[in-house]
């Protein structure tokens, strides 16, 4: 047996928790120069990859904090503990978007009928981005949702 092990043989480590992804988001955003009380971004989606490639375009702005996480319940985990300015989800975690009505929100998917199935009842503004995108067209959606101007401008 590892003496670094746990004893359990196998087994993948356990998934950092929200409130630990959202910690080290608020130390990251501080040592990059985010202001205090910056704008939080919530990613949320169950792929690596794309949570990763969506964090990364979004972290190129340096007045905004950025946290990802994996499942809808990590993200209203932290959600309590810091409200979101805006939220961006991916198909698989589109139902989110239902939780937070009052964020603004983009949902990434593939799905033409992806805005069907959100409660009409929404607070916030929604978009949806369909297919492939690049980081810029993300920000630009982002900016245009809490309600700045393009930074091409």
């Amino acid at each position: 047996m590892n003496p670094a092990s746990d004893g359990r043989q196998g087994d993948a480590p356990p998934a950092p928790s929200s409130l630990v992804a959202l910690e080290v988001a608020l130390l990251s955003s501080a040592e990059h120069g985010a202001p205090t009380g910056a704008p939080v971004a919530l990613v949320v989606g169950s792929d690596d990859d794309e949570r990763t490639y969506v964090a990364d375009a979004l972290s190129q702005r340096s007045d905004l904090v950025v946290i990802d996480v994996a499942t809808v319940a990590a993200a209203l985990e932290a959600a309590a503990q810091r409200t979101p300015r805006v939220l961006i989800a991916t198909h698989d975690a589109r139902a989110v978007v239902r939780h937070l009505p009052a964020v603004a929100a983009v949902l990434l998917s593939d799905d033409t009928r992806a805005l069907e199935a959100i409660d009409a009842s929404r607070l916030a503004p929604i978009a949806v981005l369909h297919g492939a995108f690049r980081g810029a067209r993300l920000l630009e959606v982002v900016a245009t949702l809490i309600g700045e101007r393009s930074r091409a401008d």
